[in-house]
């Protein structure tokens, strides 16, 4: 009897250490296994921000964004997978050579490149500026060749599919917000309205006048000749020379068309009382048959085939977003900035308040 009640007390004594240990055990050899299906991560999330598009020539889509952001979409944009994003600066444009080979550039003068497909993407070294770091926008040729352009005044060079980078102009403090390119031409629009122009595949750049100070935030050219370049206070510019000469374009917003009208200054500007209903233009693309800009409070601003001749609408009354890159594709237009949508063409026409955009965001 007394060895039993022994017994109990030994073991009453040590449960407390039987327990320690148990919970011991459990941590540090226990696996837990979860249960249940994983939560998936939306595509599109609230804090995006998604500032270039490109579409490949086989039809896919790349979005690119903060955060080092990169999505694609191989069946018109109706799902996105995430790419591998090596960075997590903010990502502000993309570009594509061809089906396998791709360029993604943005802030601290980031570029990555991919050549199988979008499988994988690998930084690669671009010329530093002292002043700023931020590339705003990139485009390419079929060839392999690439420019770039950014804040510092920088603009740089590949021939070889962005594996290698030059820079072709002294930086200095402005900057150059877009560039485009075709057939051996270049032509680049910045701060203060300035304006350059390339005869040979962008090795050297030369200015030329421009009827304005205002900043010009994008620029696109048809054909050698016609081009069309847009900017801050709804500027819209127009050249049938090639770029050597530019004349702007009247225009007016939804807003202003509702109010009457505006008295634009010599810039570009409008005057002090009607400035608040000014909206920026940031993006300009021929689709082909038309002319079509977009940018703040959800303008959008379509363009005759000469560029000469503008009028402003939204996609829906209601849209008060901001976009950075316009798109053609498909008999459709792709938008990206505070939203990516995808919007029919033929839908610019005439919108009613109860028409829904095609919004993926």
């Amino acid at each position: 009897m007394m060895v039993m009640r022994r017994l109990y007390r030994l073991a009453g004594s040590a449960s407390p250490f039987v327990i320690i240990g148990g919970l011991f055990y459990a941590g540090f050899f226990i696996k837990p296994e979860p249960k249940g299906d994983a939560v998936t991560r939306p595509a599109f999330e609230r804090s995006d921000r998604l500032y270039g598009t490109a579409v490949q020539p086989d039809g896919k889509i790349w979005l690119v964004g903060n955060n080092g952001k990169i999505l694609d979409s191989t069946d018109a944009a109706h799902t996105w997978q995430y790419a591998t994003d090596p960075v997590r600066v903010a990502l502000q444009d993309v570009a594509v050579w061809d089906d396998r080979r791709a360029i993604a550039v943005g802030d601290d003068g980031v570029a990555l490149i991919t050549d199988d497909g979008g499988k994988s993407w690998k930084p690669v070294d671009t010329p530093k500026s002292k002043i700023a770091n931020k590339l705003m926008r990139v485009k390419t040729e079929p060839d392999g060749h690439a420019i770039a352009v950014g804040e510092g005044g920088v603009i740089v060079m590949s021939s070889d599919y962005g594996q290698h980078w030059v820079a072709v102009r002294p930086e200095e403090d402005e900057a150059w917000n877009d560039v485009d390119l075709r057939d051996g031409h270049g032509w680049i629009v910045g701060e203060r309205g300035r304006i350059l122009l390339s005869s040979d595949n962008g090795r050297s750049w030369r200015e030329v006048t421009s009827p304005l100070k205002s900043s010009l935030m994008s620029v696109s050219f048809k054909d050698q000749t016609d081009g069309v370049a847009v900017g801050l206070n709804g500027v819209i510019l127009a050249s049938h020379d090639g770029g050597q000469t530019w004349r702007q374009k009247p225009f007016q917003s939804p807003d202003q068309a509702e109010a009457g009208g505006s008295t634009r200054t010599p810039d570009g500007s409008t005057t002090l009382y009607e400035r608040g209903r000014t909206e920026h233009l940031l993006c300009v693309v021929w689709d082909g048959k038309r002319w079509i800009a977009a940018g703040t409070k959800g303008v959008i601003a379509v363009g005759d085939a000469d560029g000469d001749h503008w009028r402003g609408t939204r996609l829906t009354p209601d849209d008060r977003h901001w976009y950075t890159a316009i798109v053609p594709y498909r008999g459709r237009y792709l938008l990206s900035g505070s939203r990516f949508v995808s919007f029919p063409m033929n839908g610019l026409k005439s919108v009613a308040v109860s028409d829904k955009a095609g919004e993926h965001a």
